[in-house]
């Protein structure tokens, strides 16, 4: 527990607002160092925030030691309201990020954290990633504002009652549309819909991805766990390390 309010002050400049987000709408957010990061945080993603910010869930001091570059590109599948990305930008603040979020109360808030950010090279997109290119159905809940857990699965969570279309694109086609080279950092939160995009992906294109990470559910589907996962990416020529529902995978 102490760990993470420690976290909170090295990479909030602003720290004290953490607290009062729950009796105000939305609060906005300074990071640390000379990057001049900042952002929005609405009370119904705290969570994600307390993830990003203050429990580390990705491991940010690996991933730097794996990256092993200054300016990465860094693909978001599932950015919500790009907290991952401000995050990254803070110790990445050459990258080239591209953030896809299909749900579009999420993406009002994410476009709206980007513009805060203009000095940054981040692209936000308004599709899904998915297992090809075209349209789905994403799932969710429209009494909420913002949701961290809306789904093209329509029974990952029984709160999603309600459902829209949304443009659809597979990471093979991330690669021509946006002229990528090469993936730096590949990270996946996109509610179940991670193992039809990777599954769905050419070895010669998951080769040009140097690093994944990934928050991995369970879904009531054949292969569409953890262990699954892990062994996929190993027979692609990953090595992989767990812990808990996260996965990160880097080509060896």
């Amino acid at each position: 527990m102490l760990k993470r309010y420690f976290n909170l002050l090295k990479n909030i400049r602003n720290w004290q607002v953490y607290f009062k987000v729950k009796r105000n709408p939305d609060v906005f957010f300074l990071m640390k160092g000379k990057n001049k990061i900042q952002f929005w945080l609405v009370e119904e993603i705290i969570p994600i925030f307390k993830e990003i910010y203050m429990q580390d869930i990705y491991q940010i001091k690996f991933l730097r030691k794996e990256l092993s570059t200054q300016e990465p590109i860094i693909v978001d599948i599932g950015a919500n309201a790009g907290y991952a990305a401000t995050f990254f930008f803070q110790f990445f603040p050459k990258a080239r990020i591209l953030s896809f979020e299909p749900l579009p109360t999420n993406f009002e808030l994410l476009s709206k954290n980007q513009q805060e950010n203009a000095h940054l090279h981040w692209e936000i997109i308004p599709k899904a990633v998915g297992d090809c290119t075209g349209s789905t159905q994403i799932f969710y809940c429209k009494s909420k504002e913002i949701t961290p857990v809306a789904s093209i699965l329509q029974n990952f969570d029984a709160q999603n009652t309600d459902n829209l279309s949304v443009e659809m694109i597979s990471l093979q086609d991330i690669f021509q549309e946006y002229a990528l080279p090469h993936i730096d950092l590949l990270k996946v939160d996109c509610e179940g819909a991670e193992y039809d995009i990777l599954y769905a992906t050419p070895k010669q294109i998951l080769d040009k991805v140097r690093c994944i990470v990934m928050e991995t559910h369970f879904c009531n589907k054949v292969n569409a766990n953890q262990d699954a996962m892990k062994n996929f990416l190993q027979k692609q020529g990953f090595e992989v390390k767990t812990q808990k529902e996260m996965l990160w995978a880097w080509n060896a």
